[in-house]
């Protein structure tokens, strides 16, 4: 399960095949359907399991440099997970792609432990701050 820490960053990802354009309606339907945010909150035992990619100690153990996980090739990182997978661990954690603030969880669904919450849809329109902001950050509003 592919998860971004924050709103914006999880609006930004859906967004950027238009980066650039001018935002749209259409932009934020997925098969007919309206798209939404969702707060996900993982179980302390699960968390605790992620592989924390911008921890140099875990890069170390896991014998990654950091330069691989930033990498837009899946022949580069999907060793890096399977080395995550073969320590045991629950999912990875690293930098997005677009600012090092960001960042993003893979969560190996196979290794969680107890059940994640789940929040209630906040569906996103272009007038939504979260899709305002996403949407400025990608050069879409103007």
């Amino acid at each position: 399960m592919y998860l971004a820490e924050s709103p914006e960053h999880a609006v930004a990802e859906v967004l950027q095949p238009w980066r650039g354009r001018r935002l749209e309606a259409f932009h934020l339907v997925r098969a007919g359907l309206p798209l939404a945010v969702v707060d996900l909150h993982l179980p302390p035992t699960t968390a605790e399991r992620l592989a924390d990619l911008c921890d140099p100690t875990t890069l170390t153990k896991l014998g990654v440099g950091p330069d691989r996980t930033a990498s837009r090739h899946r022949d580069r990182t999907q060793p890096i997970a399977r080395a995550a997978w073969d320590a045991g661990h629950a999912g990875v954690r690293w930098w997005s792609s677009f600012w090092g603030d960001w960042h993003t969880v893979v969560l190996f669904t196979a290794r969680g432990r107890g059940r994640p919450r789940f929040g209630a849809p906040d569906v996103l329109t272009p007038d939504h701050p979260v899709v305002e902001a996403a949407g400025d950050l990608l050069g879409m509003l103007g």
